[in-house]
């Protein structure tokens, strides 16, 4: 039994393809969050100039495959706060010269995994649902921006490049939709990072 656990153990650690197949993944990225808040009108007639749209943004992420080809992914996307040089009431007074709010997304997603380079560069694809946690914008008791939680769907696409014993360096796009109803901009997050499949 003994001999047996050992050649398991080195054919998974000389067999990247085999290494991506086994369940548990933890890893982080870091890049660019884009917010484009340029496109969403704010509640009773106040205005804003020029939200800050592309800032810094990272993520924990960890997973888990059910097979080599498909698994689940959980993972928050934490975007600097997004930035407006000012709000502005219906009457033309400055409320806010400067206004930051908490804009950030949590999702838990179905991903694929095709391999396309001799078994050691993977394609990820990802469909889920996230759930966007923002700090809105109140005037006094006037609702500004909306705040609170709210549900979007998340569609993604990534690589993976398997490295040795279990480490691998990862790229990934994560996308969610806008909801004007709710004043929601499309968020877009692009990062690389790394990170170790367990066994």
């Amino acid at each position: 039994m003994h001999c047996i656990k050992k050649l398991m153990v080195t054919l998974l650690f000389a067999c990247p393809s085999l290494v991506l197949a086994l369940p548990f993944y933890l890893g982080g990225e870091g890049g660019y969050g884009f917010i484009n808040y340029n496109n969403i009108a704010l509640s009773n007639n106040y205005t804003a100039t020029a939200p800050n749209k592309t800032r810094f943004a990272a993520r924990p992420v960890g997973g888990y495959f059910f097979n080599r080809y498909i698994g689940v992914e959980l993972s928050t996307i934490y975007f600097m706060n997004p930035e407006f040089t000012s709000v502005t009431n219906s009457a033309g007074t400055v409320r806010f010269p400067n206004k930051s709010i908490l804009n950030n997304l949590t999702y838990a997603g179905a991903i694929g995994n095709i391999s396309l380079l001799a078994k050691r560069l993977y394609l990820q694809p990802l469909v889920g649902i996230g759930f966007i946690g923002r700090k809105g914008i109140l005037d006094g008791n006037t609702i500004v921006l909306k705040q609170g939680t709210f549900v979007r769907p998340v569609f993604g696409l990534g690589f993976r490049v398997m490295m040795h014993k279990g480490w691998y360096a990862s790229t990934a796009w994560r996308y969610t939709p806008m909801n004007k109803s709710d004043q929601l901009p499309a968020t877009n997050f692009v990062g690389v990072g790394a990170g170790y499949q367990f066994e």
